[in-house]
This record gives C-alpha cells, structure tokens and sequence, in this order.
C-alpha cells in the first residue's frame, strides 16, 4: 500500500491579489474599530462636561440666593461649585484660563475675609455665570437632531463644547463681580 499524503502536508497556494486584499480588511476593520472607541470617548467626555456645567449652574444659583448673608450655606455651596468647577477643568483642559477665573471669583467669596456687601447686582451676575457656562457646553445640542441632556448621537460631526464666546462672557462676569467684592 503506497503512503498517501497527508492533509496536512499539502501545501496551499495563496496569490498575492488575495493576501493584500484581506490585509487591507484587517487594516479597515482596526482603523475603524479603533475610530469608533475615540469618538465614543469623545462624546462620554462631552456628556460629564455637559453635566458638570450643569452642576456648577445649580450650586451657583444657590450662592446667588444665599448671598446677602455670608451663612455656612453659602459657604458650603461655593464648595461643591469649586468641586463641580475643578472637575469641569480637569474634562475641559483647554479651557483652563476662563474656567479659572470663574474660580477665582469662588475662591474670593468664600474667602472669610471678604465683605460681600458690595455686591449689590452680584447676585444677578453669579446666576448668569451658571447659567452661562451651561449654555456654552450645552450648546452643541443646538446642532443635533436629538436634543438629549445625554449629548450628542454617536453620528455628531458639528462644533466641539465649549462655546468659547459664552465661556469667555461667563469669565468676564466673574471677573467683574471679583472686581468688586476684591
């Protein structure tokens, strides 16, 4: 009986067309894998800014109402703003410098020895500036067909948060009512 060859010592042919083109769908499926995990990253960071801001806004709407007197309230409430504010900085490093002077102005209200009677409309002002810096990063909701508070779908090509022109009114207002209390 003559030996016959064995399935697995045959040797398999495999031209060159066929090599290059399942190399070149291996490539695309990484590459697009590998797209799809960054934007969904990109997307999960603007939904935390887009709630962070929305945190900073309630706690500086409760400093606005605490603010004729200077209670452990207040002072705890600029606390959890700061908190809320460091963690929108550490989402949003780009935009340190007007973020910052927003927590400057934070850092001098709840500095014991400030008088904060001086702020007669500051009250206003620190409302706006909550209100502010969630309308600058929630404003890419405006360029979505989904106006979800989770941010925008996974399809969302338009502007990047934040809105730099309402991001940098919200830092003048700061700065103007450190202006005045400083």
């Amino acid at each position: 009986m003559a030996n016959k060859p064995s399935r697995l010592s045959r040797t398999f042919c495999v031209s060159l067309k066929q090599l290059v083109a399942v190399l070149l769908l291996v490539m695309i499926i990484v590459a697009g894998v590998f797209w799809a995990v960054q934007r969904i990253n990109t997307h999960k960071r603007w939904a935390s800014m887009l709630r962070e801001s929305q945190r900073l806004r309630s706690h500086l709407d409760r400093v606005a109402c605490l603010l004729p007197v200077k209670s452990n309230w207040l002072i705890a409430e600029l606390g959890y703003a700061a908190s809320s504010l460091l963690e929108l900085i550490k989402l949003d490093g780009e935009h340190q410098i007007p973020l910052r002077k927003i927590d400057q102005m934070i850092m001098t209200l709840r500095d014991p020895n400030v008088d904060l009677s001086g702020l007669d409309s500051g009250y206003d002002a620190i409302h706006n500036i909550g209100w502010k810096v969630v309308k600058a990063y929630g404003n890419l909701l405006n360029y979505t067909s989904v106006n979800d508070v989770n941010g925008p779908p996974f399809w969302y090509f338009g502007p990047a948060p934040p809105d730099e022109g309402i991001l940098e009114e919200a830092a003048q207002l700061a700065v103007n009512v450190t202006a005045k209390v400083g």
